[in-house]
């Protein structure tokens, strides 16, 4: 055998001996590799299964809460319906003043219900409007009962209109609720930031709520409009907005760093949320449930409506008020009182009013909700103040006699303090009256308006105070 045959025979032996090791080493390897692939898909399976337990755990707490608002919010809709059929036959103006104040308290309960629904992205304008012109338009009936003034076959015509309202409402949002409750339909914002992928393939597409009370309120005949002496009287749409009228559009830009100096955000974090046409035109945005309206013209805050998150009253009253005159002095409202407050759940309304020179001007109002476990503002309007705040005003105190107008009040009512107020009269003008909290002998309250120029009552209304807060009825 010579030396080549040896030398290839040796080659071939050493190919053999690497292909062989390099077989063992492969499967080895192999086999640690799926080893490795098994326990990384067991584990992420373990994190996503847990992932998915901790969502439908919280998406179930939420949907409790919202279960129980909308709930609350039929209640309230239904109450509404039967003391305005009550109302509508009452025969005494002390009954109708019971009765009206517990529609004011009904609709404002019904309100805060409604904002704690994600129902940001649509349009429920139609049920906020029914909701605040129901309790202020029998409210203002029953001052006229109170007065002696008498109510029109025209007003109980129109009491009829909103009862009729009420029954459909009261109908659709049962039949909504059934859904809701039964698992047939649900609301599409629900925890959509807490989805895992487990949820892409085990939670089913359902009807949106959202969009189904939106689409009965558009099905809803709708009542004619309401003209009456009120806040929310129809025709104070069509007034322009007088601290709003020579104010200067602003750019989206702008409006959006309005809205996050409001919020105490970025600019960058709040999305664009559409606009809004009407009387006060506005650019829309959103934020973490939240959404903001800011005007065109001045780059003023309008409205903010959030969800609300909270059962149990943590801080107290004062300090609520407080964080809201805080809110109001930060944003440049300056010179605003606190006048009334209602406490519903864990939120409390209040109505905050321009005060200058000694003077309470009761139209120019900004609403502020403050959530009593959190201690966030969770609800702002400011449509009161923007569309009556006038800088021209001229009213002055100066020189008036008070002892001789505290000598027009009825000699059953003792007068307990009094200041001045502007209000709007009968003929929706402002006139500057001495507004007197007096009592009776049975130590009910009331507040009596008494024209500074003519000694004539203006306005009288009782003051029902307990525990919740002041209700004027």
């Amino acid at each position: 055998m010579n030396k080549t045959s040896v030398s290839v025979e040796n080659y071939w032996q050493e190919v053999l001996l690497f292909m062989f090791n390099l077989m063992k080493f492969t499967r080895r390897k192999l086999i640690r590799i799926i080893s490795v692939c098994v326990a990384v898909v067991v584990v992420t399976a373990g994190f996503s299964v847990n992932q998915f337990m901790v969502s439908r755990s919280y998406r179930n707490q939420i949907k409790a809460g919202y279960q129980r608002s909308l709930f609350d919010l039929n209640s309230y809709i239904s109450q509404i319906g039967t003391t305005l059929e009550k109302n509508m036959i009452a025969s005494s103006p002390a009954q109708m003043v019971k009765l009206s104040s517990d529609i004011w308290r009904l609709s404002g309960a019904a309100k805060a219900s409604l904002a704690e629904l994600p129902l940001s992205a649509y349009n429920i304008e139609k049920l906020q409007k029914y909701l605040s012109q129901v309790g202020d338009y029998v409210y203002t009936l029953s001052q006229k009962a109170v007065s002696g003034t008498g109510i029109s076959k025209e007003e109980y015509t129109n009491m009829e209109y909103l009862y009729q309202y009420n029954k459909e409402l009261s109908d659709e949002l049962q039949d909504m609720s059934y859904d809701y409750f039964n698992d047939q339909s649900d609301f599409a914002e629900v925890i959509s930031s807490k989805k895992t992928l487990l949820d892409f393939f085990t939670r089913r597409k359902l009807p949106d709520m959202g969009a189904n009370l939106s689409g009965s309120l558009d099905r809803i005949k709708e009542y004619p409009e309401l003209n009456y002496e009120g806040l929310f009287s129809s025709h104070q749409e069509k007034v322009p907005p007088i601290f709003l009228q020579n104010a200067n559009n602003v750019t989206i830009a702008e409006a959006r760093h309005s809205a996050a100096v409001f919020l105490q955000c970025n600019d960058s974090d709040l999305k664009d949320a559409g606009e809004t046409l009407g009387k006060i035109q506005t650019y829309n945005f959103s934020i973490d449930n939240k959404t903001v309206t800011v005007s065109k013209q001045g780059g003023y805050v309008i409205t903010l409506l959030a969800e609300k998150v909270g059962t149990d009253q943590k801080i107290s009253k004062e300090d609520a008020i407080a964080k809201a005159q805080a809110l109001l002095n930060r944003i440049g409202l300056a010179n605003m009182i606190n006048t009334y407050n209602q406490v519903s759940g864990a939120e409390i309304t209040m109505n905050f009013v321009y005060y200058n020179n000694n003077i309470v001007y009761y139209n120019d109002l900004v609403q502020v909700q403050v959530c009593m476990e959190t201690g966030n503002i969770c609800g702002y309007d400011s449509r009161g103040y923007m569309s009556n705040h006038d800088v021209n005003r001229t009213f002055s105190a100066n020189g008036i006699n008070t002892g001789d107008l505290l000598k027009k009040l009825s000699d059953g009512l003792t007068p307990v303090k009094y200041r001045f107020a502007v209000i709007p009269n009968d003929a929706k003008v402002e006139v500057l009256t001495l507004e007197v909290m007096c009592e009776d002998k049975n130590k009910n309250q009331f507040l009596v308006f008494l024209n500074t120029t003519s000694g004539k009552e203006e306005r009288i209304s009782m003051l029902n105070s307990n525990d919740q807060g002041d209700i004027l009825t």
